[in-house]
């Protein structure tokens, strides 16, 4: 983020979870301020931790991508150029599910299917929750 020269904000939302997951994005926050935690009582899975994250938000942009890094995060640049260009929202689309079973695979395509029927928006198969959006596309998420 540092190198494209805009203020950003990087937001963690946390589940409760045994590891020393909090403790490593608290020492993170002690070297940047820009880090910020949302810690949650109880477990509201990935869809809704993902919602308050962008709810949240008091960026000029947001940038939404799993904190597992499964998504190469020095993709963002490319994506804010697609911003820059006039894009109110860029996703990136996975080239390969390398790793992923076959169980894992199905499901995310049915999904996908299932999505793309129900909605009148169609989304690209394996784009995930990797994309970046305008402050007008986060506003109106928050409505």
């Amino acid at each position: 983020m540092s190198k494209m020269d805009v203020p950003y904000e990087v937001i963690f939302s946390l589940d409760p979870s045994p590891d020393r997951t909090k403790e490593i994005i608290l020492e993170d926050i002690n070297r940047n301020s820009a880090i910020k935690l949302l810690v949650f009582s109880r477990r509201i899975g990935q869809p809704d931790a993902t919602r308050v994250k962008i709810i949240w938000s008091r960026s000029e942009m947001g940038v939404t991508i799993d904190e597992d890094v499964q998504d190469q995060p020095e993709l963002i640049e490319q994506m804010y150029t697609k911003l820059k260009e006039g894009y109110e929202v860029a996703y990136a689309e996975r080239r390969s599910r390398k790793g992923e079973t076959l169980i894992k695979r199905w499901i995310s395509s049915c999904g996908y299917f299932v999505i793309n029927r129900l909605s009148d928006v169609a989304i690209p198969r394996d784009t995930g929750d990797f994309r970046i959006m305008t402050r007008r596309v986060i506003e109106e998420l928050r409505k």
